[in-house]
């Protein structure tokens, strides 16, 4: 078990590195990437949905590009740093309620760092929307994982004896 919280807590460092080196890139680049996600997300669709028509022309590229960066890039990766943040904390804080806490707090903080880190580059804007996208896929994460964690506990603690 203690080498599995190390190996967390560099999954998390990664993590968290490499959604700044994200937010660090030229908008144009940024965008060019998301619409290759797209395209594949597209041709995906396309081939698995039974329908002749494909998926653009029920919806417009925009808007799927949009819902696709919203979706994958910002709350799909802060999800998976919520995980691993409430991973890392209930195996690192020995008190758990501090842990989430402490995982919330990350997490916020993070969402905040990467869309102001979107000042430095060219074409890149930070947003309030996109820091509220990255929050709820974090809270999400954090959900999950403490359902997961904290659930046999409270069940086992608060057992009910059956006649």
């Amino acid at each position: 078990m203690k080498y599995l919280k190390y190996l967390f807590l560099v999954l998390y460092i990664f993590a968290t590195l490499l959604i700044c080196y994200k937010s660090l890139e030229n908008g144009t680049i940024s965008s060019e990437s998301s619409k290759e996600v797209t395209d594949t997300i597209i041709g995906s669709v396309d081939n698995i949905l039974p329908s002749e028509e494909p998926i653009t022309n029920k919806i417009s590229f925009d808007k799927l590009h949009i819902l696709v960066r919203k979706l994958i890039g910002h709350f799909g990766s802060f999800l998976v740093l919520g995980v691993l943040g409430c991973l890392v904390c209930f195996l690192f804080i020995y008190e758990k309620k501090f842990s989430i806490l402490t995982t919330l707090l990350i997490g916020v903080l993070t969402a905040i760092l990467s869309e102001l880190l979107q000042f430095i580059p060219d074409n890149r804007y930070p947003s309030v929307k996109d820091v509220l996208i990255d929050c709820c896929g974090y809270f999400v994460g954090i959900i999950f994982i403490g359902i997961i964690l904290y659930l046999p506990y409270y069940l086992k603690k608060n057992k009910v004896v059956s006649h």
